[in-house]
């Protein structure tokens, strides 16, 4: 990543790996109370400024000079807040105004929130998905090696010079742009065949594939011995305690190595895999649902008919998912609501949840027989615990509690 950020002309410099240290400084920083990933990263982003100014740099050189990149997601979980907390410990240790940039999982190439400093585009996208997926294939080769090389630390440096050589071509790579004359001649369609000659040269160039070639025949010279018997361990779990090597995961990977284990270590391809998995299937979820949508011409009678097939069944496993989760959210709120005013709860409360599925069942099938219909709640939830309660399946041992002024709902 490093080599790709130089090749777009930055001065990029990676951040040591953390230890216990930027721990520390992390739990001194930040918020209380955050998980060990949160207090390890902010707390080394923290150090390694530390470390600078400790070198004769003055803090506002270095809010000037220096901008921090990682990656970032949306969401309720700690990993979205990341920002948050790089930002408070920045402030708390004197570095108020220090540049954070994000990778947004959610932003794609659109990466709304960034601030001056670096210009997010395709390039910069294409280079540093490149960069991680070289990285993965050198990483998961050299342990795959290590555990049956027959002299400690051949495989470590066969690692070390294969990095060195991708660096290299990362660094003096320079993005694919339009011959200036041929650009006079599209006119205003110039950025989207620069677009497309962008990605017809990530797909179909061997800008990388020479180079590995070179690193698969430095990873050849070290010598191995494959008739020792090593059981092979999976790392999951966290997301950053699978993927560091340090004192975050208590140098885990190290210590399998070393009691004689091969380590199959999780990709961070996994989450770019991830990311377009989400995008992928929401495209797959939401086609044909759109009532806006042109269809084929009419003599296209198998692909219409397609069409509405996959239409209609959508739309009927949909309408069957809501009733299914009304019955379920209506049968727990009764159950505490009778528990609250004192009202017998029925055993049998189950049906509820049995006869809301069947009926369901049956609005998914009425759909085949009728023209597209919206996907609207005609009633609140409410209606529906009082139409279950009129037919006896929770209230059966207290007849007189229908009446009660409390199940008087109205139609929305």
């Amino acid at each position: 990543m490093q080599g790709a950020l130089e090749g777009l002309g930055y001065l990029a410099r990676p951040v040591p790996t953390p230890n216990v240290r930027a721990f520390q400084t992390g739990k001194e920083y930040g918020n209380n109370g955050q998980c060990n990933p949160t207090y390890f990263t902010v707390g080394n982003l923290v150090q390694y400024l530390q470390s600078l100014e400790a070198e004769g740099m003055s803090k506002r050189e270095i809010i000037d000079r220096h901008v921090f990149f990682t990656a970032g997601a949306c969401g309720p979980c700690r990993f979205g807040m990341y920002e948050a907390e790089y930002r408070l410990a920045l402030r708390n240790s004197g570095f108020d105004g220090f540049r954070v940039l994000l990778f947004q999982q959610s932003g794609g190439l659109s990466q709304s929130d960034t601030e001056a400093g670096m210009e997010m585009n395709l390039d910069f996208f294409l280079g540093i998905l490149n960069a991680l997926n070289c990285g993965d294939v050198i990483n998961e080769v050299g342990y795959a090696i290590r555990p049956f090389e027959a002299n400690a630390g051949d495989t470590d440096r066969a690692l070390n010079d294969s990095m060195d050589i991708m660096h290299e071509v990362f660094r003096g790579k320079r993005p694919w742009n339009l011959d200036s004359g041929m650009a006079k001649y599209l006119g205003g369609f110039r950025d989207t065949a620069e677009y497309i000659g962008k990605f017809v040269k990530q797909l179909k160039g061997e800008d990388y594939v020479p180079h590995l070639r070179r690193c698969r025949d430095r990873f050849n010279e070290v010598e191995i011995d494959r008739l020792r018997v090593k059981p092979i361990v999976k790392i999951t779990g966290e997301f950053w305690a699978q993927t560091t090597e340090g004192d975050g995961n208590f140098n885990m990977f190290n210590f399998l190595q070393r009691e004689g284990a091969q380590v199959l270590v999780e990709p961070i391809g996994t989450w770019i895999m991830y990311m377009i998995h989400q995008v992928v299937q929401k495209y797959k979820d939401l086609k044909g649902l759109d009532e806006g949508a042109v269809l084929p011409p009419i003599w296209k009678l198998g692909t219409r008919a397609r069409i509405e097939w996959t239409y209609r069944q959508k739309v009927a496993k949909l309408k069957l998912a809501e009733a299914v989760f009304k019955a379920s959210t209506t049968r727990l709120w009764m159950r505490w609501a009778a528990s609250r005013i004192g009202w017998p709860i029925n055993t049998s409360c189950s049906a509820l949840g049995t006869r809301s599925t069947t009926r369901a069942r049956a609005e998914a099938r009425a759909i085949w027989k009728w023209p597209r219909i919206s996907i609207t709640r005609t009633r609140t939830w409410r209606t529906w615990c009082c139409r279950s309660s009129h037919s006896g399946a929770c209230l059966r041992r207290n007849p007189t509690a229908r009446n009660r002024p409390w199940f008087r709902t109205s139609r929305t």
